[in-house]
């Protein structure tokens, strides 16, 4: 009876002790060998990890330009904006002075049927700031304000007592649907605009709260839009001018995760009865 070698298979005659073909005994297995893996030689270690070290600074440089990158922009946007509307935010502000309230058509202590005269389309409206009040959207504005949503109007006593814009992101208040990138700088640029215009119509202001101006731009528009710095403080502006029986007012603030910009002007013999309830 033949015999098969177990090593490599081949039929071998009865009685025979070795392969004739391997010259493995006969009944024997082969042992299965297990692949060694070599380790890798100096040299192969170090180019991994010169590999991996390159990787890394290739992308904490990535990292470090593209935010680079969008600091440079928003500082671009920023002085872009501040001064592209001096002309009109000149015009629609010269009126208010230390001697009297002339904006827009409208004066202190006008009754709603007069302002109803000038702006026909003035709807009720529930501005929080505001016991009563009446809107006026961008389009009806008798001076064009750009950027400016709306314009809020207190009313006491069935007279005006207040005036507030609300600024968006988009020249037009019919554009806001459209995303603008970098938003936040585009609402500081008109801040800082109509700041320095105040500041030529009505002089030093009353009183300043402006703490995240010593922060980089970045940083600076991000605390805006957060409502608070690194520390935790309140990172809101607010700027006022004291102008006989006005109160002018430019605030930026930040609530819902967004910058907001608004300018405001009070007629303080009312407001100083009103404005506390």
């Amino acid at each position: 009876m033949e015999k098969k070698c177990g090593s490599c298979g081949v039929q071998n005659r009865d009685g025979a002790k070795f392969c004739a073909s391997c010259g493995a005994p006969i009944g024997a297995v082969k042992e299965k060998t297990k692949a060694v893996k070599k380790p890798l030689s100096p040299a192969a270690v170090r180019l991994r990890v010169i590999i991996a070290v390159v990787l890394a600074v290739v992308v904490v440089i990535f990292s470090v330009t593209a935010s680079k990158l969008k600091e440079v922009r928003q500082s671009k946007t920023i002085e872009l904006v501040k001064g592209d509307f001096e002309t009109e935010d000149t015009a629609v502000f010269s009126g208010i002075t230390r001697g009297g309230f002339e904006h827009q058509g409208l004066k202190w202590q006008m009754a709603v049927n007069q302002i109803k005269g000038v702006y026909r389309y003035a709807t009720d409206s529930k501005d929080p700031d505001f016991m009563f009040s009446m809107m006026v959207n961008q389009p009806d504005f008798l001076l064009k304000l750009p950027h400016a949503n709306f314009m809020s109007l207190g009313i006491y006593d069935n007279k005006l007592y207040a005036v507030k814009y609300e600024f968006g992101e988009t020249e037009e208040y019919l554009r806001q649907v459209i995303k603008i990138p970098d938003g936040e700088a585009v609402l500081y640029g008109r801040y800082l605009g109509i700041r320095r215009v105040f500041e030529r119509l009505y002089g030093v202001p009353s009183f300043v709260k402006d703490d995240i101006k010593k922060y980089p731009v970045k940083e600076r528009l991000k605390y805006l839009k957060d409502g608070k710095d690194k520390a935790g403080n309140s990172s809101n502006i607010y700027i006022t001018w004291d102008l006989g029986n006005t109160k002018a007012e430019l605030v930026m603030f930040g609530s819902g995760e967004k910058a907001h910009l608004t300018v405001r002007f009070l007629y303080m013999p009312v407001w100083d009865i009103v404005g506390k309830h």
